[in-house]
């Protein structure tokens, strides 16, 4: 397939999740990281160290959750 009819059918699709993400869910960009919690480039790690990362932020995020309930 050719490099432009490539990014022809990306642009095509990034489109079509736009306006599926933001009639579904009301989100008119949703790789904004301002949607998200974490966002961690998983390129050069394991599997491991990515259950890793992820277990610590949740545990730091439950912390910071409880610390302002019981304030």
């Amino acid at each position: 397939v050719p490099l432009k009819k490539l990014i022809v059918l990306a642009r095509r699709r990034m489109k079509a999740e736009r306006e599926r993400y933001e009639k579904l869910y009301g989100i008119g960009d949703h790789f904004d990281p301002e949607h998200f919690d974490i966002v961690l480039d998983t390129t050069h790690l394991t599997e491991e160290e990515v259950f890793e990362i992820i277990l610590d932020v949740v545990e730091i995020m439950i912390d910071i959750d409880n610390m302002t309930t019981l304030a």
